[in-house]
């Protein structure tokens, strides 16, 4: 992995969403750390295996941009390979400006470990899910929320994070990550 997950919120932020979605110090213990997988799920490909009537329903252009991820000292051991999408609009009610998406050897119950949260997990396409949203007031504009979803899957997760102006973030997220794992193969 190449691009720190700080990068990820520092990215956001530049397009206007502050926050700090996807890394957060955490006041954990050294024992608590969670078992990972060692490699990334196979089973997923962030940048071919998104729901692409999700990609058109929230305006993002089908043609990623593979990142290059790097080791976030929050989450020791965590790997990732992912992609972002981009707003095919650019008009400020599009409902969404950027998009992350990595498959991760990351679960929910790690993720809840390392940032010693309490949030209790979700179900989508019935697997265990996370939901975490930020939102920043603007002086100069429309608030920016940002929202992460970790949907598990075998071996790890999919994340999916993303940077809006609409309140609704979270809904169209979670309805991208359901679909998106809809289509995998039985048994991922």
């Amino acid at each position: 992995m190449t691009v720190v997950r700080h990068l990820v919120v520092c990215t956001i932020a530049a397009l206007g969403v502050c926050g700090s979605v996807a890394a957060c110090g955490s006041d954990r213990s050294p024992d608590s750390t969670p078992v990972l997988a060692t490699t990334v799920p196979t089973a997923f490909d962030p940048c071919h295996d998104v729901a692409s009537d999700s990609l058109d329903t929230m305006q993002l252009m089908r043609n990623p941009s593979p990142l290059d991820l790097r080791a976030d000292p929050d989450e020791p051991g965590v790997k990732a390979q992912g992609c972002q999408y981009l707003s095919a609009v650019t008009d400020e009610n599009s409902p969404m400006t950027l998009l992350w998406v990595e498959a991760t050897n990351l679960t929910v119950n790690a993720y809840r470990k390392f940032h010693n949260t309490q949030q209790e997990p979700i179900e989508l396409a019935g697997h265990g899910a996370l939901t975490i949203s930020d939102s920043t007031p603007s002086d100069t504009g429309p608030t920016r929320f940002s929202c992460t979803v970790l949907i598990d899957i075998p071996g790890g997760g999919i994340r999916f994070i993303g940077g809006s102006n609409r309140p609704d973030l979270c809904h169209l997220l979670e309805n991208l990550a359901d679909a998106t794992v809809s289509k995998l193969p039985s048994g991922s």
